[in-house]
């Protein structure tokens, strides 16, 4: 039965093409569209992953997004990532996609969880406001 299945946490590194930043601007809001339907349920926690960390007055240097999913199986994350407009016009490099099973630690409410960093370069966040309206970039 469906329901007797096991949801894992799936830590998913999506690069970007080199140069995809203006096609990923100009999708972005589709993107947010997506992810903010299936949030709570499916996706977790996203956001990008920079080259380094933002100093003030400067533009964001993406790299990349991560996604925190709970998901049944990998093929079950691998499908949603398919369906989404980042995919869909190529913004993502596939060919160097990361996906690995997560464990948040014992006790820690998943809501509360808002930054994860990767080797000093990797922001992931948990928008306070809706993701309809993220912050700006």
């Amino acid at each position: 039965m469906a329901s007797d299945l096991v949801k894992h946490e799936w830590i998913v590194i999506l690069p970007d093409h080199e140069g995809a930043l203006e096609k990923r601007m100009a999708v972005r809001p589709a993107h947010l569209d997506d992810i903010s339907s299936k949030r709570g349920n499916f996706w977790k926690l996203g956001g990008t992953y920079l080259d380094e960390v933002p100093k003030e007055g400067e533009a964001l240097k993406f790299r990349g997004s991560i996604l925190l999913a709970l998901a049944e199986s990998k093929e079950e994350v691998v499908d949603a990532l398919k369906s989404d407009v980042y995919f869909k016009t190529n913004v993502w490099d596939w060919e160097k996609v990361i996906y690995t099973q997560s464990k948040a630690v014992p006790g820690q409410q998943r809501h509360e969880l808002t930054t994860l960093t990767y080797r000093s370069k990797f922001i992931l966040y948990e928008p306070s406001t809706p993701w309809s309206s993220p912050p700006e970039y």
